[in-house]
């Protein structure tokens, strides 16, 4: 099976990005080029003084479903895209998009009640808190969806869905309010990774947790900061997973209610190269996993 290499040029070269394709006996052709220019793999620092050349991870048009990546032609257009066109990755699209926009007008008229500031962050109430467990178990949703074509069948709790932080980035993503220009930006995931304290080390979705198993003791915690942040962590899923496809660019974007204004900066070895679709399970073919957790 041939490997491949992203060559990145030097500033001041006219050239762009390039893909090798590097066959078994370590001839290098560029990717997609019809040409019979060849070169052998250890002329590359020789003949291309000052590029970096970053062995790929994936071959040419593998993937991992619901899981965008920037490709080999814009390295860094993160959050980039997933090449994946097929009617049930529409069909999730569509739907999810759907819940989103009913979650962000539930959002809307609790802020035309309660003015969305750090002075009322911590108002809490029955619509806040309704809001707050639609938008954590539509997060909880796409997390598990997301394992399921990647490898891992069955899930208990953040334990499990802790381990798209890493694998998607996703403490990476800012989001902007449009509507609300005086709040700072959102980062709904930061900080979060697998563990012990997966479900604590997502305040908003911690609180979740506590107001929807104990609401007569916990409902202070249904606060419209949680809220707001559950709702935006359903945006980022989105973005996570269906990249450009999905966030809205420039002048759209700045009219948009969420606007993605940070994305995750992805080394050059975990892009996506252009070709024939084909999907790579992510976590293997994992069906079970060790350490159930009750949520």
């Amino acid at each position: 099976m041939p490997e491949y290499y992203l060559q990145i040029c030097p500033p001041g070269l006219e050239l762009t990005e390039q893909v090798w394709e590097v066959d078994e006996h370590g001839v290098a052709r560029k990717f997609g080029f019809t040409g019979d220019w060849t070169w052998r793999v250890e002329q590359f620092d020789a003949d291309f003084v000052g590029s970096k050349f970053h062995k790929l991870k994936l071959k040419a048009g593998e993937y991992y479903p619901r899981m965008a990546r920037p490709y080999s032609t814009d390295p860094g257009a993160s959050p980039g895209g997933n090449p994946d066109r097929t009617t049930t990755f529409r069909d999730a699209r569509g739907t999810s998009s759907g819940h989103l926009h009913a979650m962000i007008e539930r959002l809307e008229h609790i802020c035309r009640v309660v003015q969305p500031c750090e002075e009322n962050f911590g108002t809490y109430g029955h619509e806040i808190r309704n809001l707050l467990i639609l938008a954590c178990t539509e997060v909880e949703a796409q997390c598990k969806n997301i394992m399921a074509v990647n490898g891992i069948a069955k899930t208990w709790g953040t334990k499990s869905y802790a381990k798209l932080a890493p694998a998607m980035k996703l403490g990476e993503f800012s989001v902007t309010l449009n509507w609300y220009p005086w709040l700072l930006p959102i980062n709904p995931f930061v900080g979060w990774q697998p563990g012990d304290k997966s479900t604590q080390s997502l305040p908003w979705y911690d609180a979740y947790n506590q107001v929807k198993h104990d609401r007569e003791t916990r409902f202070p915690m249904a606060t419209l900061k949680n809220a707001l942040y559950a709702v935006t962590g359903c945006f980022v899923m989105l973005c996570a997973q269906y990249g450009w496809d999905f966030a809205l660019k420039d002048k759209e974007g700045e009219r948009a209610f969420f606007q993605l204004t940070g994305a995750p900066i992805w080394p050059p070895e975990e892009i996506y190269i252009n070709g024939d679709p084909r999907p790579v399970l992510y976590f293997g073919n994992a069906t079970t996993e060790e350490h159930p957790e009750v949520c």
